[in-house]
């Protein structure tokens, strides 16, 4: 099954802390445009100096920021030519889809971080991808997971006037298979059996102000550190 590279942002590629400004190749962007951004969001949750298992890393431009500021990436990638285009020092790419158990096998190793970007809302089957992702992490690792929020204002503005119009990119990406709230994100976590270390709303234009206020209506990406639940592991 072919399982879809992360969401595609709204924004164009800006300058990282560690580079000049960039724009990787193909439609999906790397989007820094402010702290509150789900890559900026996603990128200071997993940290310096980690070892990183990076699902759905498209053409690259997250797994070029971790390689900046010292971690070692190992990507799972489904599309062939998004891969070619993501191969860099510093980053062991594996082409096929995260839903495939064989490729899963071909991981021989443990990670102190799991990055789900943008992709488990293209999976058929999120709560298993996030059940199998926990044999990946080492003791005392964690999970960083990134969704579309479903419940954002301006899709229940749309809906009042019974509207859902499937789009390129965005939180009605047509390649979306599943959506979700903050409730149901939660819930799908703990059917995995992982806690919610950590929850940050995301948005470009959005006030942090905002956004502290009004986390799920403001939100366009929902932000989760996540971590197995210890009586499981």
């Amino acid at each position: 099954m072919f399982v879809a590279p992360r969401g595609r942002d709204s924004k164009g590629a800006t300058r990282t802390p560690h580079s000049a400004p960039r724009t990787p190749l193909g439609p999906y962007r790397l989007n820094l445009d402010g702290p509150s951004t789900a890559h900026a969001l996603v990128l200071g949750l997993v940290g310096r100096d980690k070892s990183v298992l990076e699902i759905g890393p498209a053409t690259g431009y997250l797994s070029r920021c971790l390689v900046e500021v010292g971690c070692r990436v190992t990507g799972i990638e489904a599309d062939a030519e998004s891969a070619r285009r993501g191969e860099q020092s510093g980053v062991h790419l594996i082409c096929g889809s995260v839903e495939d158990e064989e490729v899963l096998q071909q991981i021989q190793a443990t990670f102190d971080v799991v990055v789900m970007a943008d992709v488990l809302e293209h999976l058929s089957s999120p709560e298993l991808t996030l059940l199998r992702m926990r044999r990946f992490l080492n003791p005392g690792g964690y999970a960083v997971v990134s969704l579309p929020n479903i419940a954002n204002w301006r899709i229940r503005v749309s809906l009042l006037f019974g509207r859902f119009d499937y789009q390129d990119e965005g939180i009605l990406d047509r390649t979306h298979l599943r959506f979700f709230t903050k409730q149901s994100a939660e819930a799908m976590i703990r059917e995995a059996g992982y806690d919610v270390l950590e929850f940050q709303p995301g948005a470009t234009r959005m006030p942090r102000v905002g956004l502290r206020a009004w986390p799920t209506l403001c939100a366009v990406h929902l932000v989760f550190k996540i971590a197995p639940r210890k009586e499981l592991a």
